[in-house]
């Protein structure tokens, strides 16, 4: 292949995905607000690393577009699936810190949409907390699927954590008129009293540690004092 050739090639290949996501951004500019929320729940379902930049500008709320700044005005949901879309991207992150705190932004607000992408990235995540993290925002979405084995797995999956959005899921679930399969209600329940089980433990053991701290400082204080009221003796005994 000419060298030239070859390089008009490489060139076009590097320009490409630019152009598709400057596209992007003049699509959202473009679009009215229920356009906005399918395009930001579209990418959050098919994260792209090249998109990152622009969610980034779209959570400063301003765009760059034929090197004009744009003032963008965002309602309070499109910014709530403008940082969903975020949390998406960032679990193609290679830093697991990073990967934990989208997939712990992703238990409250991953979208049924994003299922098939949580999945793959479950399959694929070597990092114990990252894996786990994303266990729990997989199993919040499974609680709405159509197969009663599928949400029955998720409410036993949410039963072994000890997280407050566990038991709100779990809650929910026990309304009247939520759960129409008796083995799965039946499952919720007794996750949801482990999660409440292994909630007062950690505040209870949370209180005997303040206590425990408050404890110490009065220790200290009055030991403290007895030393100074101590000195003072002995000094008063020196001048008498």
């Amino acid at each position: 292949m000419p060298t030239a050739l070859y390089r008009f090639i490489l060139a076009l290949a590097l320009l490409l995905p630019m152009a598709a996501h400057a596209g992007d951004a003049e699509d959202f500019v473009a679009a009215n607000p229920v356009q906005q929320a399918k395009l930001l729940e579209s990418w959050a379902a098919q994260p792209d690393p090249a998109r990152v930049e622009l969610i980034n500008a779209l959570q400063q709320g301003e765009l760059n577009i034929d090197g004009q700044p744009k003032t963008l005005r965002l309602n309070n949901r499109l910014r709530g699936l403008i940082d969903t879309a975020m949390a998406s991207h960032q679990l193609l992150a290679a830093d697991a810190n990073t990967r934990l705190a989208a997939a712990q932004q992703l238990q409250k607000s991953a979208k049924p949409a994003q299922l098939a992408f949580l999945d793959r990235q479950l399959a694929g995540e070597q990092d114990e907390s990252v894996h786990a993290a994303l266990s729990l925002a997989l199993a919040n979405l499974q609680l709405v699927d159509t197969d009663p084995a599928v949400r029955l797995a998720a409410v036993r999956l949410l039963g072994e954590t000890g997280d407050p959005l566990a038991r709100t899921r779990l809650e929910g679930l026990l309304e009247p008129g939520v759960e129409a399969d008796a083995t799965v209600s039946t499952a919720a329940e007794t996750s949801l009293a482990q999660v409440k089980r292994k909630l007062l433990i950690g505040e209870l053991l949370g209180q005997a540690f303040s206590g425990m701290s408050l404890g110490s400082i009065l220790l200290l204080a009055a030991l403290g004092l007895a030393i100074t009221f101590g000195l003072l003796g002995v000094i008063n005994m020196a001048h008498g």
